[in-house]
């Protein structure tokens, strides 16, 4: 995976990394997200090469952005001491000592800062602090709830959700504007998980136009050069003062609801219900805008045409809340996603049919999903030790996934919950 190039200079320095000739060193390229990977040592190339091209992937999957960027990112797996202000804009510098944690949020922040510049048209620009949030947000993701292992993102927040139950809610100011020291390996485990926690907020409030919320709130800090909180306060239409008191109420909501997708049919169930909630312009010259089930739209589609780019978001949404699933609903969520093909095509009959399998299908899926829930917890509760141990050979890669945050869960005191 990694090729041979020529890379300069005898001595350790960061010339050594920016392309002269007569060093030994290793160079991968990414045509697909224009990235470039150098290092002076093979496995520091190839590993470097696979993490950048995970949160690249989730990046797009955030803006649901499937255009090839403009401009090359190089990536530096660095051994040597450096100072970032040496690197050029698009140039970012990764210690091989470092933390999995701090490099993949340095890469992150990377790939945000490209999005944000070229979407912008900014070349030259410091980070605004909300990358730094996003960037530590998609990191506790992939690092700590199953991205970077399974590639199914598992939420959990018994961290914030302790803190909240003892009457202890972190400042959103801070939250967005202050990163604690990488050294202390609890104190950025708790900023990453409050960092992921506020974004799923960001997102179930905004849904498809979550992307063009991000885009509106860096235009405020960087072309109106707002503060962070004061922008995203303008963003979401609330009084700054009242910010804290509106993510206050968020995270409550959030971590009542609780649970992982594909462990708690209630947050399926309350996602497709917002999916299939479709907002349409009434005709008539009033241009007022009302919500419709998708169950409902055939009947305003006698006298129009169907909204192709509307149903298409509404099938792309769909696919996303099926891979974020239980294997048990994907059934019903594939009949959902082949129904609103049908409506794409204004084959109307068809459209019905598939429907109401559909809902059939999902009405199944809930009450399996509910027994096998009681199974599990009697199961539990009734097996022996070596019973459990049996179990959990089965499933190596979550085992290995809790062998590496375990340490942290004891220091926090997770482990007796």
């Amino acid at each position: 995976m990694t090729l041979s190039c020529a890379l300069a200079a005898p001595r350790l320095s960061l010339e050594s990394l920016l392309g002269k000739e007569g060093s030994d060193g290793f160079h991968q390229y990414l045509p697909n997200e224009k990235l470039d990977i150098f290092g002076k040592v093979e496995t520091d190339v190839f590993n470097l090469t696979l993490l950048t091209r995970l949160c690249a992937h989730e990046v797009d999957l955030l803006f649901g952005d499937q255009r090839q960027p403009e401009h090359r990112l190089n990536f530096f797996a660095m051994d040597i001491s450096f100072s970032e202000s040496d690197f050029k804009t698009w140039d970012v510098p990764l210690r091989t000592v470092d933390p999995l944690e701090v490099s993949v949020v340095k890469i992150l922040r990377g790939l945000f800062l490209r999005h944000l510049r070229e979407r912008l048209g900014l070349r030259k620009i410091a980070p605004p602090p909300s990358i730094q949030f996003l960037a530590a947000a998609l990191a506790n993701r992939i690092v700590h709830d199953g991205k970077g292992t399974t590639g199914r993102y598992r939420k959990d927040y018994r961290i914030p959700r302790r803190q909240l139950a003892a009457g202890h809610c972190p400042n959103l100011t801070q939250l967005l504007t202050e990163v604690p020291p990488s050294q202390s390996r609890l104190l950025f485990r708790i900023y990453l998980v409050h960092s992921d926690l506020l974004l799923n907020c960001l997102e179930r409030a905004y849904g498809r136009k979550f992307p063009q919320f991000l885009r509106d709130w860096w235009q405020l800090e960087c072309q109106e050069q707002l503060g962070t909180t004061e922008a995203l306060a303008r963003v979401l239409d609330i009084p700054q003062k009242q910010l804290q008191q509106w993510y206050v109420g968020q995270v409550t909501t959030a971590l009542v609801r609780g649970g992982t997708p594909g462990e708690v049919p209630e947050d399926v169930i309350e996602r497709l219900q917002k999916l299939l909630t479709i907002s349409v312009m009434d005709l008539g010259g009033a241009e007022t805008v009302r919500s419709v089930h998708l169950e409902d739209l055939p009947k305003l589609l006698k006298n129009r045409p169907a909204d192709v780019f509307t149903l298409g978001d509404v099938q792309s949404d769909l696919m996303q809340l099926k891979f974020s699933a239980s294997p048990i609903f994907q059934d019903a969520l594939d009949q959902y996603i082949a129904a609103v093909d049908a409506l794409r095509q204004n084959d109307v009959k068809l459209f019905r049919k598939r429907y109401r399998l559909a809902e059939k299908t999902f009405e199944q899926a809930v009450k399996l999903q509910g027994t096998v829930s009681a199974l599990l917890d009697e199961a539990e509760h009734a097996s022996s030790p070596v019973d459990r141990l049996r179990t959990a050979a089965w499933d190596t890669i979550l085992e290995h996934r809790e062998r590496l945050r375990g340490p942290m869960d004891r220091a926090i005191g997770l482990d007796a919950m």
